[in-house]
């Protein structure tokens, strides 16, 4: 029976963890990388999947009392395309969307 994450210890767990903290920044600094190089071109949509998933990443640890945190390991990109803003303008748009369907 395994109970570290599907792993049978907790020092390859551990290790797992660190792994895809490296993979993350590493694809992160790529990403910001190109969107400053074109953020006009870059794909709204994968833009707007990014700042949803990011933002309920965010919520969900903030109930998390160990690490990692993956959402610090993508927070540059975050930061970079405001996904906190822009996910504040998606519900907005929504909620407006809404409001004038059922006037």
């Amino acid at each position: 029976m395994s109970v570290y994450s599907g792993f049978g210890t907790r020092r390859q767990e551990t290790y797992y963890y660190q792994q895809l903290e490296t993979l993350l920044t590493c694809m992160n600094a790529k990403l910001i990388a190109l969107v400053q190089e074109s953020e006009e071109s870059f794909d709204n949509q994968w833009l707007n999947f990014f700042s949803k998933i990011f933002v309920s990443l965010r919520k969900l640890e903030e109930n998390k009392y160990m690490p990692p945190k993956f959402s610090l390991c993508v927070r540059p990109l975050a930061d970079t395309i405001e996904a906190e803003e822009r996910v504040k303008n998606l519900k907005a748009q929504k909620n407006a969307r809404i409001s004038r369907e059922s006037s």
